[in-house]
């Protein structure tokens, strides 16, 4: 069950009281239905049949780390202008109207223009038809950093936490006939976010996209799965 419950919880202090909006999540989330860890990602066609970018297909790697074995990693380098790259999941029939999606990621914004990374939609639609232009719609959530910063927006208007540069752990719960999402972006230390969040169209899950925003641009994934 991938549902989760988000509850009111009033508290008092010196005569003062509080509402807190309180995250209900459940014990687990069964069988995935999808999952990829980039192990088997050993050449350049491998890579291409995961994550696809229409410019810059090159920058696309996979690396490996201390704490993960194998990560695809878009690192454009100086690259003049900023480019998208998305993965399919291929499983939009294969979820209900309640599911999850986890996976690790590592961003750092770059340093001329806006960088991003969304959960997307089938009905995602992109700034003039353009993937490397950025998401117009069509997101479940997206996360998006102006040039320079480590502050990070989510859904542009829900809500904004700083991201040092580093691995950390994304869950989402999402709930497509009540049109919103649980996030919950942690490491092992802290908790950076937690929130519900308005999904930005139809909710029905299609894949996770980024754009590398020029320059100097770093986004990393691993351990996609959706239950």
């Amino acid at each position: 069950e991938s549902g989760y419950r988000a509850v009111v919880l009033t508290a008092e202090y010196n005569g003062t009281k509080e509402d807190f909006k309180v995250l209900v999540l459940p014990k687990g989330f069964g069988e995935a239905v999808y999952e990829e860890d980039y192990s088997g990602m050993v050449n350049d066609a491998a890579i291409a049949g995961a994550w696809t970018s229409v410019d810059k297909q090159n920058c696309l790697y996979v690396e490996s780390d201390e704490t993960h074995d194998s990560f695809i990693k878009f690192a454009g380098g100086n690259t003049g202008s900023s480019q998208g790259a998305k993965t399919l999941f291929g499983i939009s029939d294969k979820v209900g109207e309640t599911y999850a999606v986890t996976f690790d990621t590592a961003l750092e914004a770059g340093t001329r223009e806006t960088t991003e990374f969304a959960l997307i939609g089938t009905d995602v639609r992109y700034k003039g038809d353009d993937t490397n232009a950025g998401l117009e719609s069509g997101y479940i959530f997206k996360l998006s950093a102006a040039s320079n910063s480590d502050n990070w927006a989510v859904n542009d208007s829900e809500g904004t936490f700083r991201l040092p540069y580093g691995w950390v752990h994304v869950t989402a719960l999402v709930n497509q006939s009540s049109g919103k999402a649980a996030v919950i972006i942690e490491d092992k230390e802290n908790l950076y976010y937690s929130g519900e969040v308005s999904i930005n169209g139809k909710g029905v899950p299609e894949g996770l996209y980024l754009r590398w925003g020029c320059t100097q641009s770093l986004v990393s994934v691993d351990n996609v799965k959706v239950f």
